[in-house]
Formats: structure tokens, sequence, C-alpha cells
């Protein structure tokens, strides 16, 4: 439905029970809001309202002025490929939030380098885009801008970006390869490690399955692997201090984290949701892990701290939130048992172990190795069938065994 430029009113109830209609585009200098009754119902059951006053139809796109910016504010197309147009009204334009929401039928889409800004959600949801060139003319990347383009592959990121959004890249499950010009002078993507990092500061701020970080960064941005749930495998360097708010949550393939000693704090929920996570390190020199930063890992099997008694610090009781603390084993440095098992949101964890501290010491008879007649764990948490002489954890406890 288009209401033309010419339409001062529209009577109440005009549209009313009109429940087919999906999609308001509006040019008149009436104001339409979705899901309100006002104007005759006419958004009240529409998914896409846009309000372009003057506004005009360019091919299956929008172009219009907001606020005296001339903007691409709606696609209504189902094309496959697209290439934009070159300008409006012979300028540079920005392309809109939410302007191509949801648009799965497209694969392959040409943006000009006279476009200045991808705005928020603008391609969120377009789950058949397989590649993306950020042309020179952008500066701007909204927030979820290309949330859930699960099928984006590569992604290039030109020199004239100088803004990227929280999570603008949110869910591209099958990105592996990200590339920023090298005459970006905010972002770079550094030693080849298909990631963007701020320059200025070397933090991380947007990863992928396949990056690598490299040793000169020093800090893993908020949300910068969030909902990266193909990345199966990250190795944090000794050089990285400080582990953003929601940087890995939702990266429900990864398996196994290590802390390094280099790291202060861990930020609220770095870590949730990663619900193949089966072993956590943490190392010596944190100082602070906030709230759910390991919660829903239920797959956690054994947690090590490195962090010592005389530096141990209260956690909350949401850090560890639905972890299984009667199964999960927490490794801690030696002597320093009993302070952890006196520490708050560190004593919920049943079974805590001094590697270097046996709690028995038992003989397992030769003729009985192997025939499945207990239950044995070496101190990574892993069942040995035949174990042999030295520390082993038998029934959630720590024994010699002879």
């Amino acid at each position: 439905m288009t209401i033309p430029n010419s339409v001062t009113i529209i009577e109440s109830y005009a549209f009313h029970g009109c429940t087919a209609l999906k999609t308001v585009v509006n040019f008149s200098n009436l104001s339409f809001t979705k899901g309100y009754p006002n104007n005759g119902y006419i958004a009240y059951y529409a998914k896409k309202v846009v309000n372009v006053p003057g506004g005009e139809f360019v091919g299956d796109c929008v172009f219009g002025e907001l606020d005296g910016v001339k903007t691409l504010c709606l696609y209504l197309g189902n094309a496959r490929e697209l290439t934009l147009p070159e300008s409006y009204n012979n300028g540079s334009y920005v392309i809109a939030g939410n302007a191509f929401y949801e648009c799965s039928s497209l694969e392959s889409i040409i943006i000009p380098n006279s476009v200045r800004a991808i705005g928020n959600y603008a391609f969120f949801g377009c789950s058949g885009l397989t590649d993306m060139n950020i042309p020179d003319g952008v500066t701007t990347i909204g927030i979820f801008a290309f949330g859930y383009c699960s099928s984006i592959s590569e992604m290039t990121v030109s020199k004239s970006v100088t803004t990227i959004g929280e999570a603008a890249f949110y869910e591209c499950t099958s990105l592996e390869k990200i590339v920023v010009d090298s005459d970006n002078t905010v972002f770079d993507s550094r030693d080849n490690c298909n990631a963007i990092i701020e320059t200025a500061s070397n933090t991380l701020i947007f990863g992928c399955m396949n990056t690598i970080i490299p040793n000169s960064v020093t800090a893993i941005g908020r949300e910068a692997f969030y909902g990266c749930s193909s990345l199966t495998d990250i190795s944090i360097p000794n050089c990285v201090t400080t582990i953003g708010f929601w940087a890995f949550r939702g990266c429900s393939s990864l398996e196994k984290i290590t802390i390094p000693n280099s790291v202060a704090t861990i930020g609220n929920y770095a870590f949730c949701d990663c619900s193949s996570l089966t072993n956590a390190t943490i190392g010596n020199s944190v100082t602070a892990i906030g709230d759910y930063a390991l919660a829903y890992c239920n797959s956690l099997k054994s947690v090590t701290s490195h962090i010592p008694a005389e530096n141990l610090f209260a956690i909350k009781d949401n850090v560890f939130y639905n972890v299984d603390k009667h199964t999960c084993i927490l490794y801690v440095p030696k002597g320093a048992r009993n302070v952890y098992e006196s520490t708050s949101g560190w004593n919920y964890f049943l079974n805590v172990i001094d590697p270097e501290e046996p709690t028995a010491i038992c003989e397992i008879p030769y003729e009985t190795r192997g025939t499945g007649t207990g239950t044995v764990y070496d101190l990574n948490g892993r069942a040995v069938e035949n174990p042999t002489n030295g520390i082993h954890i038998i029934n959630g406890k720590k024994v010699m065994v002879k």
C-alpha cells in the first residue's frame, strides 16, 4: 500500500480489518505508526511502515529525504542480485535502518561508493547473502546491520569506515574471512587475523570462526564473538588484559577456553551460553569476573583456577549459574583448597581439588583394572580404563593409585 503525497486525511476505520496489509509506504505529510490505529488503522496490521514525505520509488527502492538526508528507506523487491543506484538526486545517500530487513531472497548486492552509511539492522536476516564488500564512501555501519546474514562467507571493510556498531555481524555463522583495507586509519586486520581490530586501542572488536588473535591485541571488545556459533577453538594470547562484556556469549560450539595470566578482567556474560564448553582455565592475574560470565555452560566438566589463595576474591553466585557444581571439578593452586572452599561463589563447587594434595591412597588390583568396575579419571577429567600408578580422581576425590 502506497499513500501519495496528495493525501491529507484518512477517515477513521478506513482500513479496519485489512489484516493482509503487510507494507505501508507513506509519501504524504501524515504520520503512520506501526501497530497503532490512528489514520484509519492503516498501519495497525502492517509489518513494515515507512514515512517518507515527498518520497518516490526508484525501481523497487523507496527513496526520499529523512531529516534532510537523502535516504534509501526501503527495498520492496525480491531480486537475487541487485545493484543499487549510483546516486539519488545527483548526490550521495545512506541506507536506512531495516531497509533490507529479512530480504532472504537477496544473494548478491553491489553498493556504490556514493553510499555514506549503512543503518541499524539494514540487512538483518538477509540469510541468502553470500559475500559483502563495504565500499569506499561508507563511514558508518550500524548495530546488527548484518545480523543473521548466515550465508556470508567473506567480508571486506573499506578504508572509509570509521564506526562499526555493536553486534554488526551477529550470527554470521558462515563467515570465514574478514579483510580491512590497509589504508583504513581506524580499523585493521593485521597479520591476516580474520578479525577487525580498533587500531588505536589494539582492541579486537569483531571476529569469526577462523580468527587468530594477534599478539599485539590487548583487549577483546564487547560482543566481539557474540553469537559466533561456528567457533570451535580460540587461543587468547598472553597480552590480552581485558575480555569485554558478552565477548564470547553464545559461542555454542566452543569446547575449551584458556584465559591467560595477562588477563585481569572478565566482563559480564563473557562466556555465557557456551553450551559445548567442557574445560575452562582462569589465569593467575584475574581480579574481577563479571555477572553470568560462565553461566549456562552446562557441559562444563572442569574449571582450573590459577588465582592464588592470597589474591582470591568473592564472586557472585550467578557467575557459574546453571553449571552442575556437583559434578564439575574445580582445580585450584597448591595449598589453596581451604580458601576456595570458604570463599563466596567458589564454595558452591563440591569437588575442589588441589592436584598436588592427594586425598587418599588406594590400591586397585591389577586384575580389576580396565574391567569397568570403577570410574577413574585423570586430572583433566578424562575417564581412564587402565589407570597407572599416580594421582587420579575416583568417586570425585583425588587419590594416589598404587
